[in-house]
């Protein structure tokens, strides 16, 4: 899936930083990745917070309806690889 979104919810800490977004008018959890690999990759914390419009590029869970994971996330047209 490739889509904008905002962010509704975030949070930055281990084992997985994680966001809530809307998808087809459905709020869905979205893993990114750990939080020293989105730092050394320059995509902080800040970038992620309430409010942020973003893209992604993600792949649905196998059994859970409402959640994916983030493989790419676009902030302000700047691509942050998280895999």
């Amino acid at each position: 899936m490739d889509f904008k979104t905002t962010i509704e919810e975030s949070v930055y800490e281990n084992p997985h930083a994680l966001a809530k977004v809307k998808y087809k008018k459905q709020l869905w959890t979205v893993y990114l990745a750990p939080t020293s690999r989105m730092t050394d990759r320059g995509l902080t914390a800040d970038m992620i917070k309430k409010g942020t419009e973003v893209r992604l590029v993600a792949y649905p869970h196998k059994t859970k309806k409402t959640e994916m994971r983030v493989e790419r996330i676009f902030v302000d047209s700047v691509k942050y690889e998280l895999r």
